[in-house]
C-alpha cells in the first residue's frame, strides 16, 4: 500500500461500504451518503391556506398591478412631457 491510500474496513462483509482506512494515520473516515437530504417526504406538504393569507396575498397582488400601472403611467407621462417641452 501506498502513503495516503485509502481501503474498505476488513471485515465488514461487503464490498460496497461507507467506511474506509486512511493508511497515512490508520482512523475509519465516514465516507459522504449519496442521499439527498433536501428532500421532503409526501407528508410534509405545506398546510392549506386560510381565507385571511388568501385575502392577503390578493390585496398584494393587486398593489404588485398598481405599482406597474403607476410606474408606466408616469414614464408616459414624462416622456410626453419632454417631447412637449422640446417640440414648441
Amino acid at each position: 500500500m501506498s502513503n495516503g491510500s485509502s481501503t474498505a474496513v476488513p471485515g465488514s462483509g461487503s464490498s460496497n461500504t461507507n467506511m474506509s482506512v486512511n493508511t497515512s494515520t490508520g482512523s475509519a473516515t465516514p465516507q459522504p451518503s449519496a442521499v439527498n437530504s433536501t428532500q421532503t417526504p409526501a407528508s410534509m406538504s405545506p398546510p392549506a391556506m386560510t381565507d385571511e393569507q388568501k385575502l392577503a396575498q390578493r390585496q398584494w397582488q393587486y398593489c404588485i398591478q398598481l405599482a406597474k400601472y403607476l410606474y408606466e403611467v408616469s414614464d408616459m407621462c414624462v416622456t410626453w412631457l419632454i417631447l412637449k417641452l422640446f417640440s414648441t
